[in-house]
């Protein structure tokens, strides 16, 4: 079994990149090829590349391309330079440490489910912003904003894959590289979209009618941060209101196209409606306990 894995970067993240490729040098199970893809400029910013310190360029192959796709890049160099269907890719994102044991965990997976996609968070989209439901498999913020459980069986079927803590695709799954524009990449000239890479990527396995599961098997990932790192503008998920406002519009285009025509089910109480009408009750019931002390 061939096991690739798959990533991009930002011009001020390359400290967090090291750190990140660090942790998937140190794989139980390592990748047999680690592709770093990225553009001659950034969109979001307009900034160039400097040149990969060594630290880099001993641990992954750089896959040069001329337009930023924005985050879905990080799939591109795998898709570029691999042709064998049944070549495993995984992705990653550079912001996250990840446990030794990720590859092998999701590698375990798919010998389970071998015709699926597979990830260890993710997102069901039914119905309109307020009844999305989530399960973030991080040791960060996100994870507070957990919806819904994996059942006993040890996995979900999910809408969306949230790639943040790995994910697992068959190279099959995805067209050839002389064909990756129309259909798929072609979407990215939409801002909201462009900004949402794990929903395009979702969104066009929906289509191809390839089941997306997440397990609950894999290690959480782990924030990639420490205290000498600053914020540097380009963290998408940074301003949480703004990002599920985006998420909401991208949904939205998406479907315009003609994507998500099937949603998984789910029940209300896995809703984000569910989890902000049980706050009110519960602020309306302190503030009526408060008003009868004081009576």
């Amino acid at each position: 079994m061939r096991v690739v894995g798959t990533l991009t970067t930002l011009p001020t993240r390359y400290d967090k990149l090291i750190r990140t490729l660090d942790t998937l040098r140190k794989q139980d199970r390592p990748v047999d090829k680690l592709y770093l893809t990225v553009p001659a400029k950034t969109a979001r910013s307009n900034l160039e590349y400097p040149e990969f310190p060594k630290e880099v360029t001993d641990l992954c192959t750089i896959v040069n391309i001329g337009k930023d796709f924005g985050p879905v890049t990080k799939i591109i160099g795998a898709l570029l330079r691999e042709s064998d269907p049944d070549t495993i890719i995984i992705t990653f994102d550079d912001d996250i440490i990840y446990s030794n044991s990720v590859v092998s965990s999701l590698l375990e997976a798919h010998q389970r489910w071998p015709h699926k996609a597979i990830g260890s968070s993710g997102g069901l989209i039914k119905g309109r912003a307020m009844f999305y439901s989530a399960n973030h498999n991080c040791t960060n913020s996100w994870d507070h904003t957990t919806s819904f459980k994996i059942p006993k069986n040890g996995f979900r079927k999910v809408d969306v894959i949230c790639g943040f803590s790995g994910a697992l695709y068959k190279r099959e799954f995805f067209p050839d590289k002389n064909n990756l524009i129309k259909g798929f990449l072609e979407y990215t000239s939409n801002k909201d979209v462009m900004c949402n890479d794990d929903l395009l990527i979702s969104a066009y396995l929906e289509k191809q009618m390839i089941t997306r599961i997440v397990v609950d098997s894999v290690p959480k990932a782990n924030e990639n941060k420490n205290h000498k790192d600053k914020r540097s503008g380009d963290e998408l998920s940074s301003n949480k209101v703004t990002f599920l406002f985006r998420l909401i519009r991208a949904i939205e285009n998406l479907r315009f196209h003609g994507f998500f025509k099937y949603h998984e089910e789910r029940n209300f109480r896995e809703t984000t409606a569910y989890r902000m009408l049980w706050w009110i009750m519960f602020t309306l019931f302190i503030i009526l306990c408060a008003r009868v002390l004081l009576l």
